[in-house]
């Protein structure tokens, strides 16, 4: 795929595998992980890179924007650690795949030269805006493919994509409904040449439990769900694919997830692999910080919270 044109919410998806306000970290994740909210960490919690994959350890793979909140140590495979305000050390197992330099960097002028030098950006409130409104303007894209119910038990995601900015992207619009339809127990993909698939999904509440076969398999980086209504998400089954809700609490319940995450809130109970979405999709960057869209995000944690 060609490199991507100079695009704020790609560039972020391309640096991290999970971006989170409050987040429960009940598993390991490989990858980085953005969390501006407050991080809640078990004695299973891990990040970095497994495998053939081993990032500098100067690297920052976890990004703190409100310290700790448990006593919990975290390892980090490899990779630094990065937090706004001040942590102990002692609750972070650095090196934990053996030789190298991480550090722990800690404060307002560390996490601010961070965000400047490593993602281009000013602010933390920047880039929660930047995730929000993204997902306001995919779910207007046009659809140009569509998802139907062939009687074979599968809800067939078959890909009819379209030219945008040069890449074979294709847009599908459904339901939650649909999602959770008692009638059928997988979801089927067909790229058909598309190189993005974007599904926006509409509805509240949305539980993922049907297996995704076909294209899902082995191109989880291409794939992007859109819960763009969503209040809650739940995980329920091995999802292919990433899942991109920023105004929506996602509880993964004993299933991986094979994609990105992007949610308010996260609680996590078993892995999320490194599968970063690696696909295009346009953005538009607001000129500054979406106030609205900031105070329509605390607005969703404090109503579930109160419930």
């Amino acid at each position: 795929m060609a490199g991507h044109a100079a695009n704020s919410v790609i560039e972020l998806l391309d640096h991290f595998n999970l971006m989170a306000g409050d987040y429960q970290a009940g598993n390991e994740t490989e990858g980085s992980a953005f969390i501006w909210g407050e991080y809640h960490a078990t004695g299973s919690s891990r990040f970095g890179f497994n495998g053939g994959q081993v990032a500098d350890d100067s690297e920052y793979v976890l990004w703190l924007g409100n310290g700790v909140s448990t006593t919990s140590t975290t390892t980090l495979i490899t990779g630094s650690v990065v937090s706004r305000v001040s942590v102990n050390s002692s609750l972070f197992n650095l090196n934990g795949n053996g030789a190298g330099d991480p550090v722990l960097a800690e404060g307002q002028d560390a996490w601010d030269d961070a965000l400047v030098s490593d993602l281009g950006l000013n602010s933390t409130d920047e880039i929660v805006a930047i995730l929000g409104d993204a997902s306001s303007q995919w779910a207007t894209l046009e659809a140009n493919s569509v998802a139907t119910l062939p009687g074979n038990g599968g809800l067939s995601f078959s890909a009819t994509p379209a030219d945008i900015d040069g890449y074979q992207v294709a847009v599908f619009n459904v339901t939650a409904e649909q999602l959770m339809d008692g009638s059928i127990s997988r979801f089927d993909l067909a790229l058909n040449g598309a190189d993005t698939v974007l599904v926006n999904v509409s509805g509240g509440d949305v539980t993922l439990s049907k297996s995704f076969t076909g294209d899902f398999v082995n191109n989880e980086s291409s794939v992007l769900f859109n819960f763009y209504e969503a209040e809650t998400v739940s995980v329920d089954v091995n999802v292919r694919g990433g899942i991109y809700a920023p105004f929506a609490t996602v509880d993964q319940n004993g299933s991986n997830i094979d994609g990105t995450v992007v949610a308010a809130e996260f609680d996590q109970t078993a892995e999320v692999h490194d599968e970063r979405f690696d696909g295009y999709l346009p953005y538009d960057m607001i000129p500054e910080p979406a106030s609205t869209v900031l105070v329509m995000l605390g607005g969703m944690v404090l109503l579930r919270r109160r419930r």
